[in-house]
């Protein structure tokens, strides 16, 4: 089991998606969480967003990529951005997957092994 911890949040670049990522690296770092603040950004032909702490990855948009789909679905691009992430990165570790309207309390410690997830 790897020690390294890695906090993703996934988004596009909305107005409202950006405040609340801001917030979530804001108490991230108040709170001395370990590990490497990650931002995926659905952002097409837009600026990648700046952050003081995050590490910013960007990724194709794609919220309406899925067979089934008849028009945009924007929760498709958590999902594929988070497996362009792991396909491309292939992170060692655990990932803690937030939404971008979460905020911390205190630091989290717990880790997870290979193959066994510790919430849902």
């Amino acid at each position: 089991m790897s020690d390294e911890l890695f906090t993703v949040v996934c988004t596009d670049v909305s107005p409202d998606a950006r405040w609340q990522t801001e917030l979530l690296e804001h108490t991230w770092a108040r709170v001395g969480m370990p590990g490497e603040l990650i931002h995926l950004a659905a952002v097409d032909d837009h600026a990648l967003p700046k952050h003081q702490f995050a590490r910013v990855v960007g990724t194709k948009s794609r919220s309406n990529s899925h067979p089934r789909l008849s028009g945009d679905y924007m929760p498709m691009n958590r999902l594929l951005s988070l497996q362009a992430w792991l396909e491309d990165e292939r992170p060692v570790g655990t990932v803690l997957l937030l939404d971008c309207d979460m905020v911390f309390r205190a630091p989290v410690h717990q880790r997870s092994s290979p193959g066994a997830p510790l919430f849902q």
